[in-house]
């Protein structure tokens, strides 16, 4: 039979890892859609800024210009890899980062006003994205198991408080009344609903007083009267006794006497 502590801490633990459980995904959640924003205006602002950027250079044919610039670009850990090639369809310039492992790639047009002077390939890498997804939900189980332990040792804490405490103290009550200990002091309980088993103990503890002063009256009275009917009990042992003796005198006279001896009523 499971106590009423075990089950409060089961049932409150449980809601309250529940609710700390869906928070973190929410949190998770938010967090990791705000990452990805963050990743698609990066990609949409390198398709877009960059073949502007590389499409000077490109047109003057700018190799060292384009390789700068390129250069410079991959410095940012978020590109993988940039590929320029010109209108005849020839490899102008080409790096990548091959310890890395792409995840998308966007090839876009290089336009010069109105004519298309070359082709832009551009490599991102979201390993970052992954990692940071990584050491969000890391720190969002953090929190989790914080909270749940905290709330896990305050429901202890109330439990011991609000309810183990009160049914001690009742326990307590029923051993003090169960070793007829009436004159118990009763306390108030820090538990308004334990406080009317209080004061129903309180009342039967007061008449079980009474009936016990009651009873210690009626048993010196009875003690009191046997110890008179022992006396009365005694004395009559002890003139029967003395009848007897005095019965069994005169026989013995009359027995042993050489003159008859009659005796009439």
């Amino acid at each position: 039979m499971r106590s009423i502590k075990t089950i409060l801490i089961l049932s409150l633990s449980t809601v309250i890892v529940l609710v700390g459980f869906a928070t973190a995904l929410v949190y998770y959640h938010y967090a990791s859609e705000n990452e990805k924003a963050v990743m698609a205006r990066f990609v949409d602002k390198e398709s877009n800024i960059l073949p502007g950027e590389i499409a000077g250079p490109l047109w003057k044919y700018d190799l060292d210009g384009l390789r700068l610039l390129c250069t410079e670009r991959l410095k940012d850990n978020r590109l993988q890899s940039i590929e320029v090639v010109d209108d005849e369809n020839r490899v102008v310039f080409h790096e990548s980062d091959e310890n890395r492992t792409a995840s998308a790639s966007i090839t876009t047009p290089i336009m010069h006003g109105s004519e298309t002077i070359g082709t832009l390939r551009i490599t991102f890498d979201h390993s970052e994205l992954f990692q940071l997804k990584k050491d969000i939900f890391t720190f969002t189980a953090s929190i989790l198991f914080f909270v749940a332990g905290t709330a896990i040792l305050v429901v202890l804490l109330l439990t011991r408080w609000l309810v183990v405490n009160p049914i001690d103290q009742i326990t307590q009550i029923l051993n003090r009344l169960q070793d007829e200990n009436y004159d118990w002091r009763f306390q108030e309980s820090s538990l308004k609903e334990m406080q009317p088993i209080i004061q129903g103990l309180q009342g039967l503890s007061r008449k079980l007083r009474e009936r016990k002063n009651k009873i210690n009256t009626q048993t010196r009275n009875l003690e009191a009267n046997n110890r008179t009917l022992q006396d009365e009990i005694k004395r009559r042992t002890t003139a029967e006794a003395s009848l007897e003796a005095s019965r069994e005198r005169l026989q013995l006279i009359i027995d042993k006497s050489p003159i008859g001896i009659c005796t009439a009523d």
